[in-house]
């Protein structure tokens, strides 16, 4: 699971002190109504190869505001497809004590012991072959909202070789930022 290329990409997944800052939030964090759960952080980098394999990490840190919210949070899944490995997963009481998650199998994660005010981390890597039918390509759906969810910081930031297209559509109000650097080429969408 060590990267097929260390490089750029890697500085934008979120580190201890972001998912920190971010758990600090749910203190002040005043749901909207009609939100089960608050996600403080919903981040995904992704890193595309020149063959349409990528490299993904994926981080979650999710609040839950209500028993619905709670219910939820204590089953969480991994989404299918290419290999995964959980970098952490954990969750913070009400009270700011932390608890591992109870159980970890195939793509489930389960978090036991959860109270309304319980905030839930999950961390985990996924690399993805290319696609059968779309080599050197790839085709991606990111959301920025759901029933029942407020979502505080969104972002989905994908690396590709700076000479690949790049074909988008959006809907809402979503921020695109777009550099380049060696070579390759950032797009960040947020909201």
């Amino acid at each position: 699971m060590a990267p097929t290329k260390e490089g750029q990409w890697t500085g934008d997944i979120p580190d201890e002190a972001t998912i920190e800052a971010a758990i600090a939030q749910r203190a002040s964090a005043k749901p909207a109504d009609g939100a089960n759960i608050v996600y403080l952080l919903d981040d995904e980098v992704t890193w595309l190869g020149a063959d349409g394999s990528t490299n993904n990490v994926v981080t979650m840190v999710a609040h839950a505001v209500n028993q619905s919210g709670r219910d939820k949070l204590t089953r969480q899944t991994i989404r299918s497809g290419g290999r995964h490995r959980i970098l952490q997963a954990y969750a913070i009481g009400p009270d700011g004590t932390r608890l591992e998650a109870s159980s970890i199998r195939g793509r489930t994660v389960r978090f036991r012991q959860l109270k309304i005010g319980s905030s839930v981390v999950l961390q985990y890597r996924i690399d993805e072959r290319a696609d059968g039918h779309m080599d050197g390509h790839m085709a991606r759906s990111w959301w920025f909202q759901m029933p029942n969810v407020e979502l505080r910081r969104g972002r989905w930031v994908l690396w590709m070789p700076g000479d690949k297209p790049l074909r988008q559509f959006k809907l809402g109000d979503v921020q695109v930022s777009e550099t380049t650097s060696k070579g390759e080429r950032r797009v960040e969408w947020s909201a």
